[in-house]
């Protein structure tokens, strides 16, 4: 199925000529910012990230705290061609220094009230304060579709963190996907609730912002207050927002709110639904794809809730030790294929090699 753009950055880039009144992001701080602006200062991180020696193919590393200034950053790395890499602010300095060192960021764009735990970076800083500044001129986007869009480090529960490497055609395809699933509109609004280090917040800002849609950073604050969650749900106008499967089952008995429409649940094993005032939605990925790959509107109640359905231009198989099929109803290993599937580890290539193979059971190269 053909994409309706080539990247985000090319959607991106049409919708804020066409609306550039309209509002893009806000947070708790008060700030709002319009497409038009968004766009300008994008231009601005990208001049000073390519006048850093950032080009194509290359990493910028994003650490900043719950601010609109995020995905403004991401767009502007996405102009110069390359990836953007998150780190949670809430990390240890051990995990900050190791993604900072594994990763080889060329550029590190962070505040100056988190410099303290960046003190061993040795490649160049750029201060979000200072990049706030609004530049004209748009680039012309260097990007295609096999471009890498960002890297997500896995927990390292299991070992070592893993740099994941994702491309901007899945992204793409999942800008296309989601805005049909959730049928939301300019009038829409998303409230970002998960860390930016987690690949779920890429779901959160990018199909919005490519389909002219709002975008809402809700803070640390109200996370865990059901009651003040609601509240800013609907004094900010909010009408999706993805919660933690753990997150749902406490929220919906206090979601009396008059805005929210969806709430998408992912990341862990949803246990409760359906949503009382909202269409509930469980969606499963691994940090390997385009954050998801099935998705499910969950209109009852289930004694194990599915996962749903391949997403449009995915696909997934269950096999077993031996990469056969199994019989209907048989245990065995689920597999994923299709326009998600990023890349591999970043310099992990024996690794990558093990666990991104050629699907067996398709004619094409990939």
């Amino acid at each position: 199925m053909a994409l309706s753009d080539k990247t985000f950055l090319h959607a991106f880039q049409k919708q804020a000529a066409r609306t550039p009144q309209r509002i893009a992001l806000s947070d708790a701080t008060k700030v709002t910012i319009t497409y038009g602006q968004a766009q300008k200062y994008a231009n601005y991180v990208s001049q000073k990230v390519t006048e850093a020696g950032v080009g194509r193919g290359d990493i910028v590393a994003l650490f900043l705290g719950r601010t609109a200034f995020f995905p403004v950053a991401a767009i502007g790395v996405f102009q110069a061609g390359a990836a953007y890499m998150p780190i949670d602010p809430r990390y240890p300095d051990s995990r900050i220094e190791f993604m900072l060192e594994d990763s080889e960021a060329k550029v590190l764009i962070t505040s100056r009230d988190l410099e303290s735990h960046t003190a061993a970076y040795t490649g160049t800083v750029l201060y979000a304060e200072d990049l706030w500044v609004e530049q004209e001129a748009t680039p012309e986007p260097i990007v295609d579709g096999n471009d890498m869009d960002y890297i997500i480090y896995t927990s390292g529960t299991t070992g070592k963190p893993k740099g994941v490497m994702n491309i901007h055609k899945g992204l793409m395809n999942l800008i296309d996907f989601y805005a049909e699933e959730l049928n939301f509109n300019e009038q829409d609004v998303s409230g970002v609730y998960c860390s930016f280090g987690f690949d779920v917040s890429v779901m959160q800002m990018f199909p919005f912002l490519a389909k002219g849609a709002g975008v809402d950073i809700v803070p640390t604050e109200v996370m865990l207050d059901m009651q003040a969650l609601s509240r800013y749900t609907n004094d900010h106008g909010i009408t999706t927002m993805h919660l933690p499967p753990s997150i749902v089952k406490f929220f919906d008995p206090f979601c009396e709110n008059t805005t929210l429409k969806s709430v998408v649940a992912a990341g862990d094993r949803l246990t409760y639904g359906p949503g009382r005032n909202f269409l509930l939605y469980n969606m499963y990925g691994p940090t390997e794809t385009s954050v998801i790959m099935t998705s499910l509107l969950v209109d009852k109640e289930y004694e194990n809730y599915p996962i749903g359905k391949c997403v449009k231009n995915n696909c997934g198989y269950i096999v077993d030790e031996y990469m056969n099929l199994v019989s209907e109803g048989e245990a065995g290993e689920l597999c994923f294929a299709g326009i998600h599937i990023g890349t591999g580890y970043l310099k992990r290539p024996e690794l990558t090699a093990e666990k991104f193979v050629k699907n067996p059971f398709s004619s094409d190269s990939e």
